[in-house]
Parts: structure tokens; C-alpha cells; sequence
């Protein structure tokens, strides 16, 4: 069901709606696959496709070698996400060291 949404997937609630779960048993199957390697928590109610986020990653590092910073905007653009998206996506790659924030811009971390 992720892989229809690619770099939007649904909140953890929108997506046990669509699998017709409880919220918890959609957790539960999403650590499931998490350990699998299979899907990444963003947040806890936020989760991607590992080769998703891995070609986000890509995307990220190789504008950031070309330009000297890059704005929510351009993260967007980029990556084809919304700002309900995108925000959380460029903390956690603040968190992992991806990048770095610099005022309102991320550079490389």
C-alpha cells in the first residue's frame, strides 16, 4: 500500500484506514517491516519506503553538491512531497546527519 503513495504516504491513520486496521496493529506491522529493513520511521505517525527515502537521500546530497543550500521549497520541489511532508522529512534527515540546518536553509551535514 506505501508504494502507491511513493514520497507521500499517508499518516499512520489514513493508512490503517485504508488497510482497514486499528491504528495499533498498523504500528505493529510497520515495526514488522521496519526490522525487515523495509520501511523507515519518520516520526511515529510518519513512515516511508526505505528505497523511497534512500532516493530522496540521493536526490538531497547531489543538489546540495550543486547549489549552497536548499530551502523547504526546493526540498519539494525535489522530492515531489508536501509541506506536511517535507518538514518532517528534513529533521529526520537533520537528525541522521544528512544535512544540516542553517537558518532556513539545510546544507550538507
Amino acid at each position: 500500500t506505501l508504494q502507491k503513495f511513493s514520497t507521500t504516504p499517508p499518516l499512520l491513520s489514513e493508512l490503517a484506514t485504508e488497510l482497514g486496521q486499528s491504528d495499533k496493529k498498523t504500528l505493529e506491522l510497520l515495526h514488522v517491516l521496519k526490522s525487515e529493513g523495509k520501511v523507515t520511521e519518520i516520526t511515529r505517525n510518519l513512515w516511508y519506503l526505505s528505497n523511497v527515502l534512500m532516493e530522496m537521500e540521493t536526490s538531497v546530497r547531489n543538489f546540495l553538491v550543486d547549489h549552497k543550500g536548499m530551502a523547504v521549497t526546493d526540498f519539494k520541489k525535489l522530492t515531489g512531497t508536501t509541506r506536511k511532508h517535507a518538514i518532517p522529512l528534513l529533521e529526520y534527515l537533520d537528525k541522521h546527519d544528512v544535512t544540516f540546518r542553517d537558518g532556513d536553509k539545510r546544507v550538507l551535514a
